[in-house]
């Protein structure tokens, strides 16, 4: 068999071999083909937790384990890739839940996201300033309804 001969068969195999795949996938109606959607998904870094942030919102203190005394406790959490999708972020603390949705409290007007990347800074504090209570604490962050990440600090 000749070498452009050879070539020929494998293309017209490997042709088939999709035209089946996609069948198997893909639904007709009406003439029409429709193939399935394919979506990247959207990179959520590691949630970092921090006492104090800069002015160019970095970390000062990163880490997971404080000491009492501190009044307030964000989470970075920094996305890519997730223009059109909502968010939600629930905090679990000792005494308590509390949950911000992009949907019901929008403080950045960023519902749905609309920037290909962005960095979520939720804080959790006592409006009178006193120190966060000794435990632990959990983020939760969500897009549209959806678990991308979690992490947990604790104050000792």
């Amino acid at each position: 068999m000749q070498p452009h001969t050879l070539v020929r068969h494998t293309l017209l195999a490997l042709i088939g071999w999709l035209a089946l795949a996609l069948a198997g996938t893909a639904r007709a109606d009406h003439g029409r083909i429709y193939l399935p959607l394919v979506q990247r998904a959207p990179q959520v870094e590691p949630i970092i937790f921090a006492s104090q942030l800069g002015a160019d919102g970095a970390p000062l203190d990163a880490g997971y384990s404080f000491a009492y005394g501190i009044s307030r406790i964000y989470a970075i959490v920094d996305v890519g890739g997730a223009e059109g999708f909502f968010w939600r972020v629930e905090w679990d603390f000792p005494g308590g839940t509390t949950a911000l949705d992009c949907r019901r409290d929008n403080p950045d007007n960023q519902c749905p996201i609309t920037n290909s990347a962005i960095r979520f800074t939720p804080l959790l504090h006592y409006p009178s300033g006193q120190p966060l209570a000794q435990g632990v604490y959990r983020l939760r962050f969500y897009l549209n309804d959806v678990l991308y990440q979690a992490g947990i600090a604790e104050i000792r």
